[in-house]
């Protein structure tokens, strides 16, 4: 007795607030109207499918609408369910509504949306439109009353459309969200935001798998999660066969199974990069294992410029330096090619510190020479000084 007693004080408490007793009610399939006029040019119909009735009303109704264009065509058909919210006290407008396509093609119609009315059109003549009532929460529905506003005459004004057969509407703060959809081809759409869950992977074939850092991850897919050595997400991205990046329809990047990169090229070979073009750059950094010092130890042979100069004349390079052909053929190694250079200079060093030797040597004997013959002619001068003093010998 207390469970009735109960429940017949919630149903006067709902219908006092206008709240129908019945939260859900599916009703058969009612025609709107035909998609377009009977006579040439057969211009489209547009139909004014919901309206404020009153302001009063108070509205939670959720309505499904089914276009049905040409049969000849599966994607002149698109099934949507509409949501309508009012407050009894808001006038002249709703406060929310919401499309939804949830069969079909989502472009098979268009909706004109005000903040108090619905508008539809089909995209596909040789048909008609029906609604039904999926659910009523309260006594007051917002369908127009047949024949719905019948006219040829495009509506003006909107406040926004729905040409994808999914939208969000806040009336009371002026906000349209465009929601995702589908079209006729299986291809989805978003207009806001992906969120994934950390650990959760956006991929194909997730039971083909690999472990990583004790985590498993997609061969062909990408997902956010934590390194176990770094405080912050990263992303991880997969794909067995390689990643190609593409701008305006050609592959501008790619990265091979092996790891290799190209830049410019889809073939880096055994490089771990290749680029097809001119890099620029402020610095670059190339780590050596060992560096040309070893032309200072004194235990190496420095080649004599005879030597040298032979060597040039038989092969047409320096020794130890690639010549034009191997260069030409295998390119060089920047590291070891100015090791190479390197070893050059510091043998150029040699040449010139034992260039410079041989010259002071050379100087210090000019000098050595130049003092004997001062000292020469010092000798010369006083001897001629001597005997011009001398007294003259006489004849005897």
């Amino acid at each position: 007795m207390k469970k009735v007693h109960v429940f017949l004080m919630a149903l006067a408490v709902s219908l006092a607030a206008g709240m129908s007793p019945v939260l859900a009610q599916t009703g058969d399939w009612i025609q709107v109207g035909i998609t377009q006029g009977s006579a040439s040019p057969y211009d489209f119909y547009f139909y004014k499918l919901l309206q404020v009735n009153a302001n009063t009303h108070r509205y939670a109704t959720i309505i499904d609408v089914s276009v049905q264009g040409d049969a000849n065509y599966y994607s002149a058909q698109g099934t949507y369910r509409i949501r309508v919210d009012k407050y009894e006290n808001t006038t002249d407008r709703f406060d929310g509504l919401e499309i939804q396509c949830i069969s079909g093609n989502c472009a098979a119609a268009i909706f004109y949306i005000y903040n108090n009315a619905l508008w539809v059109r089909s995209n596909a003549k040789w048909g008609h439109i029906y609604y039904r009532t999926f659910a009523a929460f309260t006594s007051s529905s917002p369908l127009n009353a047949t024949p719905f506003g019948q006219t040829t005459t495009a509506p003006t004004g909107y406040a926004t459309t729905a040409v994808n057969g999914s939208i969000k509407c806040d009336f009371d703060n002026n906000q349209y969200y465009h929601l995702p959809s589908q079209d006729v081809n299986g291809n989805a759409f978003f207009y806001k935001n992906v969120g994934l869950a950390m650990n959760s992977a956006i991929g194909m074939g997730f039971n083909d798998t690999f472990t990583y850092d004790s985590k498993t991850h997609p061969h062909y897919g990408l997902q956010w999660t934590m390194d176990s050595w770094n405080a912050s997400p990263s992303l991880w991205l997969s794909a067995y066969g390689g990643l190609k990046f593409f701008t305006a329809g050609t592959p501008k990047m790619v990265i091979a199974q092996n790891g290799n990169v190209g830049i410019g090229t889809t073939a880096p070979g055994a490089y771990k990069l290749a680029v097809e073009g001119t890099i620029g750059a402020r610095k670059v950094k190339v780590t050596q294992a060992a560096w040309a010092d070893f032309v200072f130890d004194p235990r190496y042979r420095l080649r004599s410029l005879p030597e040298l100069e032979a060597y040039i004349l038989a092969h047409q390079h320096l020794p130890d330096v690639p010549a034009e052909k191997e260069v030409l053929s295998d390119g060089l190694d920047l590291g070891d090619m100015n090791k190479r250079l390197l070893q050059k200079i510091e043998e150029l060093t040699l040449y010139l510190i034992e260039e410079h030797k041989e010259k002071e040597a050379q100087l210090e004997m000019i000098r050595s020479l130049k003092k004997e013959v001062e000292e020469l002619r010092t000798e010369v001068r006083q001897e001629r000084e001597a005997d011009r003093h001398a007294p003259l010998l006489q004849a005897p």
